[in-house]
């Protein structure tokens, strides 16, 4: 059961990634295998949704250490874009968690991060401690966030403030 779940997330990480391109493919096997084997992000998301299978299969396919993802939930829709030295350790991550490269979501004495649903987390920005981060939330490029972020909210800066606000994820920000 936990396995096929891990594939349904799989599914829609790929479905993510088919998003995210700029010529829309359609989600189809030789679209999964080229992504696996040109994109190190998405084979980095394809080990960590296989887990222990990767062992078996990594020695043909090398996988290029990109981002270290480490929370015990991760929702589908996993994307992870130019993922270079980015750590992300949460308690949990909901789906469509977008990250990119030189990010730290990690621990402190006070815990781990627990994410919500639809957040982005831009370039060298830093997500510590036993916080909330809300669902539909962007933390903007190089921003330090160590407290509670509430649902609909757009941070930057150090540290951390809400610059913006939306009512849900399909207005715009004000």
């Amino acid at each position: 059961m936990k396995a096929q779940l891990e594939i349904t997330k799989l599914k829609s990480d790929f479905r993510s990634y088919c998003t995210w391109d700029p010529t829309k493919p359609s989600p189809t096997i030789i679209t999964f295998l080229r992504y696996f084997f040109l994109i190190p992000e998405f084979r980095t998301v394809v080990y960590y949704r296989i887990g222990y299978l990767s062992l078996l299969i990594s020695w043909l396919f090398r996988p290029q250490k990109c981002c270290y993802l480490n929370a015990r939930i991760i929702g589908g829709g996993l994307h992870i874009q130019h993922g270079f030295a980015s750590i992300v350790s949460a308690r949990s991550i909901g789906k469509n968690f977008h990250v990119h490269q030189l990010v730290t979501v990690g621990w402190t004495s006070k815990g781990c991060p627990v994410i919500g649903d639809d957040v982005r987390v831009n370039a060298g920005a830093i997500v510590i401690g036993g916080i909330t981060i809300g669902n539909d939330v962007e933390i903007g490029a190089g921003a330090v966030v160590t407290k509670d972020i509430p649902d609909h909210s757009m941070v930057v800066g150090v540290p951390a403030k809400i610059i913006k606000r939306r009512k849900s994820i399909s207005d715009m920000w004000e």
